[in-house]
């Protein structure tokens, strides 16, 4: 038996959680700083990327990145969102 269709319904289960609790979709790409598909990327790649982002930290947190996570907290919170 696979695990992907139980790890699926897990995933489901805690989004619907996180929506009723907390108004916002967790699959929702913009709430992250990064996204990784593992459908696209081998493991090992993924794993290259992250350590040479953690070995080479760049803030990017300018004004203009700021006002953009500030508008998307603030439809986040409205409900004004896909």
């Amino acid at each position: 038996m696979s695990r992907i269709p139980k790890i699926e319904r897990f995933d489901a289960g805690h989004s619907r959680a996180m929506r009723a609790a907390f108004n916002f979709d967790w699959n929702d790409a913009l709430l992250y700083h990064i996204v990784l598909n593992f459908a696209r990327v081998t493991i090992d790649a993924c794993v290259k990327v992250v350590c040479d982002l953690a070995q080479h930290q760049q803030s990017q947190d300018d004004s203009e990145t700021k006002a953009a996570l500030a508008k998307r907290l603030r439809e986040i919170n409205s409900g004004d969102h896909q």
